[in-house]
């Protein structure tokens, strides 16, 4: 009897270690496909940049809520709107694991983080305008190009105006957008009568009003981010002035447009078709109802693109491709919210953005 018992015991012991054994290596294999699944998301949740952060989240909570079983898993990193700490914090992720791929926001970050998540061998999805993400080898943007932003309201000021204002918010985005502003509406008949930066956040914007209409443009453009920018919209439209006012992406921001109340009518930007009021799509109906619910707001493009972003990187998970410029490049196309979303071979993208205007609170197409 003694005999039988302790080979019962052992018996017993060395099932138990087994079991222990294939539990802990399914453990181990678990969090090994878990970490190499993961999507880090780079965003500015905290700091002077933060109301984006806000914006690129709800598309993050847009994809969790339509993709529940999703072959990806996100994880928002904070940036606290500081490349320094945004680098520290990348530094800690990529000890613990190597993830699937690592998503950046706003130029002043994407662009060190974009390339140190590249020399890691951790291919990168940019959100910006910057072109300097590109650089870096293993950088792929999923965002207008300065040039997409610009080109379909710079159409309209070419051939619409001889006179035009420029004014751009004194960071990379708003002179990259100056930029294509300046080539594209160049032509022997056209003139640009005035053009200067603001330093946002730092800028009392009445006098640099004053000095733009002093000089009689047709049209004034645009482009920047933060208060000011609204402020010079504001002063414009609240002005005598009787030409038009034209602007980039960052007049889609519905929040902020909402506080110019009627000085937002007439106001000629760029935006993805998901913005016009008559689009009756159902998938982007799903969209504003999602929004509507959740945040009793319109939805901002910059959600709209993360969605679009977390959504590449989730059909590449599922085909078990790595999300490399080759293999985006082999992708070809996407058929997104916004369109059809071509990859190119330098890392860069197509993105199908139109001019629209405010008319009768509405958005609507600008008329050829």
């Amino acid at each position: 009897m003694q005999k039988i018992k302790w080979k019962s015991i052992v018996g017993w012991g060395i099932a138990a270690l087994v079991a222990g054994f294939i539990i802990y290596s399914n453990m181990q294999e678990q969090k090994k496909s878990s970490n190499e699944n993961t999507v880090l998301v780079i965003l500015p949740m905290t700091g002077n940049a933060a109301v984006w952060g806000q914006h690129f989240s709800k598309g993050v909570d847009y994809f969790k809520n339509q993709n529940p079983n999703a072959n990806i898993n996100v994880k928002i990193v904070d940036s606290q709107s500081n490349p320094m700490q945004t680098i520290s914090a990348l530094q800690q992720e990529l000890a613990i694991q190597k993830p699937f791929a690592v998503i950046a926001t706003i130029s002043s970050i994407a662009v060190p983080a974009s390339k140190f998540a590249s020399e890691a061998g951790v291919p990168a999805i940019a959100c910006v305008v910057s072109d300097k993400t590109l650089e870096a080898k293993n950088v792929q943007r999923i965002f207008p190009s300065a040039f997409d932003n610009i080109k379909p309201v710079a159409d309209i000021a070419k051939k619409k105006y001889k006179r035009l204002a420029i004014l751009y918010g004194n960071d990379e985005s708003g002179v990259a957008c100056k930029k294509v502003m300046e080539n594209e509406y160049k032509t022997p008949d056209n003139e640009i009568v005035f053009m200067e930066a603001y330093d946002i956040g730092k800028t009392d914007v009445r006098n640099l009003v004053y000095k733009t209409l002093s000089k009689n443009p047709d049209a004034v453009f645009i482009a920047g981010l933060g208060l000011e920018y609204w402020e010079i919209i504001r002063l414009i439209k609240s002005s005598d002035f009787k030409g038009d006012v034209l602007s980039d992406l960052a007049f889609s921001d519905a929040t902020q447009r909402a506080s110019l109340e009627k000085a937002a009518e007439g106001v000629i930007y760029t935006t993805s078709r998901v913005e016009l009021s008559d689009n009756n799509n159902p998938k982007v109906e799903n969209l504003r109802e999602f929004y509507k619910n959740r945040y009793n707001a319109l939805p901002n493009y910059t959600g709209v693109i993360m969605y679009e972003a977390l959504s590449v990187l989730n059909e590449m998970s599922k085909k078990g491709l790595s999300p490399n410029r080759e293999q985006l490049l082999k992708l070809g196309k996407y058929d997104g919210l916004s369109g059809t979303l071509e990859f190119l071979p330098n890392g860069d993208m197509h993105y199908p953005w139109i001019a629209v205007t405010i008319k009768d609170g509405k958005i609507v197409p600008v008329a050829e």
